[in-house]
């Protein structure tokens, strides 16, 4: 009732002092704003975060933004960063972590640590943090909130269909996603055919069901449509959210319509990026740009008819905070792009923080604490792998610190080099089970790999590491793969060589680097001893399982103690 008789007076105020304006302006002298003036300016100033917006924003927000800028405070700095650059084993970064609030999450971990250990928990601390701001959020804001999971969710959609489409188990499938993107009906994805089923059995009821206007059709589902199904779900989804910040009003419609701009133009310059090459036609790309962005609507035109990396950059020329970030990078080069969006992206978060009453810090949080948990993933793989030879980049970003793995610039864009940083990411993104591989120093067509003993049989415990040699007609041609690792095998020879049929005539182009690791994996424990490259290990195979599987443990032991 105080607030309401304040604005009434107000209001009364205002009326009155414009009819003085209107009868005596030509006669009176300028003088400084009172007071009032400057409320009464703030009272029509409805559309910024220093009107009354700003008088009522801590009634039902106040509390959150304060827990949110409190966590804000708890991101990794600089100086955590070079800590943990400096770490020689998975047990140093856990320590080194212990002293931050992911200490809590990691502290009971036994040895030896996994990097999916690591990531796993650290992703916990940041849905409990979700959990917390969204149970005691009221409307607006815990609507804003749920907008947030909702790419998850599209992600976790994704990863169930493409993983059954190449025949992975469902509840590992389910392990991978991510607990944000989580619903009740997410396991029965795997039973759909087509994009019609999949909307009429799992998603119609889920948050979801709306995107899939533009997505429902009887094509089977196989890798290309999986792909334009997910951009046409982020371009449903992005819009929806700008639509909805924009009804917010104030300084989060303000602040959200820069971000989501950014995020939808970053999703148009890799769409554009990664289709080059592919089956998809110049009308079908432009479809699957979000209707709104810096580059909506002539931007696009130009990014729908480009054919490779210099033309992108061509395109962006007449776009000045993105010619910026492609200047960064030398001609034909795209390795990087991630990179540079990445750092472009994090400055424009920490922005946020600058303002006050609105939403925004929320989704900055959330987006800056992910990629802490990226920069923590990618640190930990270093570590694990031993990767001495590649460059963690730490730059500081106001208060929170964006460190990158990168790797030395490629200079030449082929083909064979763009599929093989797409599979590197999706390895990355989606690393199968007892599986790790990356390129070797600077050269993306050699690759280091580790492949661990499948749980319950004779190789369990082995640690196995190969290499995988890519050449330019990659993916028509399959790769060189050897074992470095000492093996007792039907199927590989003395050198290391393995006798498979998808290394050799049964080779396609749709298998990538995760499915190759992933068959060699599933040879060692079904081999076929009627194709043998070592004659013994067939012989005792099929004769004396007994000791076929005494010399495999003794390979397993020595790959404890390799270099």
């Amino acid at each position: 009732m105080e607030l309401l008789k304040a604005l009434t007076i107000v209001n009364q105020s205002k009326q009155e002092l414009g009819k003085r304006n209107v009868l005596f302006d030509s006669y009176r002298k300028p003088s400084p704003p009172t007071a009032l003036d400057l409320l009464l300016r703030s009272s029509i100033c409805s559309n910024r975060m220093y009107g009354f917006e700003a008088l009522t924003f801590n009634i039902h927000g106040g509390y959150l933004e304060a827990i949110v800028r409190g966590y804000r405070s708890g991101l990794l700095t600089a100086a955590d960063y070079n800590n943990l650059c400096q770490c020689e084993t998975l047990d140093d970064i856990k320590m080194h972590l212990s002293a931050t609030e992911y200490g809590p999450y990691l502290q009971n971990e036994p040895s030896p640590l996994h990097t999916t250990t690591i990531v796993e928990k650290c992703t916990l601390k940041l849905v409990d943090e979700y959990k917390h701001m969204l149970a005691q959020a009221t409307e607006p804001l815990s609507t804003f909130l749920e907008y947030i999971t909702y790419g998850h969710m599209i992600d976790n959609v994704v990863l169930i269909v493409t993983g059954t489409l190449h025949e992975r188990d469902v509840q590992e499938l389910l392990e991978k996603c991510h607990p944000l993107g989580m619903f009740d009906s997410i396991a029965t994805l795997a039973v759909a055919q087509n994009m019609r089923e999949l909307y009429r059995l799992v998603l119609v009821d889920t948050p979801l069901a709306p995107y899939f206007s533009e997505c429902i059709t009887s094509e089977d589902l196989d890798d290309m449509n999986i792909e334009i199904m997910r951009n046409t779900l982020y371009k449903a989804y992005l819009e929806d959210f700008y639509r909805f910040c924009k009804k917010l009003g104030g300084a989060t419609a303000e602040i959200m319509s820069d971000l989501l701009a950014f995020e939808a133009d970053r999703r148009a310059v890799n769409i554009t990026i990664n289709s080059i090459g592919t089956e998809l036609t110049r009308d079908d790309r432009r479809k699957l740009y979000s209707n709104f962005g810096l580059l909506y609507p002539y931007g696009h035109e130009e990014l729908a008819i480009c054919e490779d990396i210099d033309q992108v950059r061509g395109a962006m020329e007449k776009y000045p905070p993105y010619q910026s970030i492609f200047s960064k990078l030398s001609y034909g080069e795209s390795q990087m792009l991630d990179k540079a969006f990445y750092e472009e992206e994090v400055k424009r978060l920490c922005l946020a923080f600058e303002q006050q009453f609105h939403y925004g810090v929320f989704f900055a949080y959330m987006r800056l604490r992910e990629q802490e948990i990226r920069n923590l993933m990618w640190i930990s793989e270093c570590v694990a792998q031993n990767q001495k030879s590649r460059r963690i980049n730490t730059q500081e970003r106001g208060r929170i610190s964006c460190c990158s793995l990168v790797f030395q610039a490629v200079k030449m864009s082929t083909p064979a080099r763009k599929r093989l940083m797409r599979d590197f990411k999706r390895l990355q993104q989606d690393p199968p089970a007892g599986i790790s591989g990356a390129p070797y120093d600077n050269n993306i067509m050699l690759w280091n790999a580790v492949i661990f003993g499948p749980d319950d049989t004779p190789w369990d415990g082995g640690t196995f590491k190969l290499t995988l040699q890519f050449t330019e007609d990659y993916p028509n041609k399959p790769p060189t793969v050897r074992f470095i690792s000492r093996m007792f095998h039907p199927n590989i020879y003395a050198d290391g060589s393995i006798c498979l049929d998808i290394l050799q005539n049964q080779w396609s182009p749709i298998y990538d680097v995760a499915a190759i690791l992933t068959s060699i994996q599933s040879l060692l424990c079904d081999p076929n001893p009627n194709s043998p490259a070592n004659s013994e290990a067939a012989r005792l195979f099929s004769e004396n399982k007994r000791e076929y599987n005494r010399k495999v443990r003794e390979i397993v032991e020595q790959s404890w103690t390799a270099d």
